[in-house]
Parts: structure tokens; sequence; C-alpha cells
């Protein structure tokens, strides 16, 4: 296993595809220099799970996501608003040619720590968290199932090194059902858990 010793730059921006335009940068810029430093890509250090909150939803309306993100112990990674413009957040997309979009998403509370790396504390997550996301379901949309994509893209850091940038891709299935069918909520308990972070 091969770690890279500093952190990336990240420009920030609020419109989530230059987000994500600049994170593929930096990850294929890190293949490029990769004789100048030692990269993993390994992605042991963060589990990632997704749930939704029906297991059906009507046309127009919403629907609740929620990512429980455990993190290996010795480990962190960024929050999705650092205290450094150079530090790469955590950010949740769903790929923009979908027919659902991510009209919101909810973070949890970070915490701030001083690292031997950095001159003044890093606003980070560790343990477990759980980031919450609203889906917005077309009102033109056909009746049916359809699989979605989640992207969650995070760097890795201990107290000394980061791995190189890395996504995690997983998969809900959202299915449209007409009015006169009774959408019925499901997992609740990680939903709640959204309201405690």
């Amino acid at each position: 296993m091969v770690y890279l010793g500093s952190y990336g730059i990240f420009v920030g921006e609020e419109k989530s595809m230059f987000k994500l335009k600049i994170f593929m940068f930096l990850f294929f810029m890190s293949l490029i220099l990769y004789p100048m430093f030692s990269f993993t890509f390994d992605s042991d250090e963060v589990e990632v799970k997704i749930f939704k909150s029906f297991d059906k939803v009507h046309t127009g309306k919403e629907l609740k996501i929620a990512l429980a993100v455990k993190i290996k112990k010795g480990w962190h990674i960024n929050s999705n608003s650092p205290n450094d413009d150079s530090l790469i957040p955590t950010l949740i997309e769903i790929p923009p040619e979908a027919k659902f979009k991510l009209s919101s998403v909810d973070y949890p509370m970070p915490h701030d720590f001083k690292f031997s790396f950095s001159e003044m504390p890093v606003s980070v997550y560790e343990g477990e968290i759980y980031i919450g996301g609203t889906v917005k379901i077309p009102q033109d949309i056909q009746l049916g199932e359809y699989k979605v994509s989640v992207q969650f893209y995070y760097q890795a850091c201990n107290d000394s090194t980061c791995l190189a940038p890395d996504s995690v891709e997983n998969e809900i299935i959202i299915k449209v059902v007409d009015a006169g069918t009774m959408p019925r909520a499901i997992n609740e308990k990680i939903f709640s858990k959204l309201k405690t972070e």
C-alpha cells in the first residue's frame, strides 16, 4: 500500500458540476504524478451504504435518501466545507444525465481537529456519519422502476498522511407509482439518525 503525503487542491465553487470536474481533474492528475508521490487506491478506510425513505413514490413528489458512512478508526475524511480551500471536501452527486435530480443535501456537523500537517484546525468527519439528501421526482416521468446512481466523493486521511481522492458509487431503485397506490415508509431507524447529527 502506498500513500499520498499531502492534500490535493480544490477550488471552491457553488455549482456542483464545477466541483465534480475539479474532483475528477485532481483524481487523474494524481495518476499522472505517480512517480512524484505515493498513492493507494484501496477503499477499505470508508464504507458507504445508501437507503431510501419510501418503497415507492408519486410523480412530482420528493424522496429522501440517506448515506451511512463508516470511517475506519484512525482515519477521517474532510467535511463538505473544509476550513481551507486547499482541502478536498466530501460531496455526493447524482449524475446530471439522470432523470432525477438531487435538490438538497444535509451534511452532518463536522468536528475541528488539529493535525500535525496543518497549522490550523481541520474540519473533518470521523467514525460513523449520516448524510441526507432529497431527490426530486419529475412531474412528467413515466410510471415504473428506475435505477439511480449516487456518487460519494471523499478523501481519507490520518493524522500524518492522505490517500488519493476516491469515490464510491451506490445505486437505489426508485419505483414511481400512480396516485392510487400508497407509498410505505421504510428505513425509519436510519432516517431518525439524520435528526440527531
